[in-house]
């Protein structure tokens, strides 16, 4: 997969593209929004790495940037599953995943870079690099209301890293909460 993004109108938009054996989707839009996608045939004679790399080659000539996931913030997804047994947490936490993969990826703002679980409390967190905090958080929580995945939640963004003369007391826990208001993430 091939990831950009460009600044166009103060606004944020991403162009991706992927193959599946000889098809490649290509896919854009604004960032946080679901945007358009297409499908390209490629030939039995062509290589769809070259095809995909001609393709972003000319989005490049256009502005566009290389995405580099390794700078995106990360949003977390934790739930308290007080109420469940391993196996239920563990699932639930496969559902989120999967929400998380499909919701973020189809809307051009991120992907899931992994779970855990805790073997006592079987709390659970899911990592998720964004490109844009806010339209991510905004998806992330119409995705768990739509799924009835709110209770016990906490999402929560890690805060970029700072030299140590520009932090101030509360960067010991490098995570801001934006849901629930007053909410605290558990490590």
């Amino acid at each position: 997969m091939i990831k950009l993004t460009k600044e166009i109108n103060e606004q944020q938009h991403y162009w991706e593209v992927w193959n599946d054996g000889k098809t490649i989707t290509e896919h854009w839009g604004v960032v946080g929004d679901a945007g358009e996608s297409k499908e390209i045939k490629v030939s039995l004679f062509q290589r769809t790495d070259k095809v995909m790399g001609s393709l972003a080659d000319e989005k490049m000539n256009e502005g566009y940037i290389l995405l580099n996931e390794d700078q995106l913030p990360e949003i977390i997804i934790q739930h308290t599953n007080e109420k469940l047994d391993m196996e239920e947490a563990f699932e639930k936490r496969n559902l989120v995943e999967e929400l998380m993969n499909e919701c973020l990826g189809w809307t051009g703002n991120g992907f899931v870079d992994g779970g855990e679980i805790e073997v006592e409390s079987f709390l659970t967190n899911v990592f998720c690099p964004v490109v844009n905090v806010e339209a991510a958080f905004k998806t992330i929580l119409k995705e768990l209301k739509e799924n009835d995945l709110m209770e016990g939640v906490t999402i929560a963004y890690c805060q970029p890293e700072l030299d140590e003369d520009e932090q101030d007391e509360d960067y010991d826990n490098p995570y801001i909460v934006l849901y629930p208001e007053g909410g605290e993430i558990e490590f």
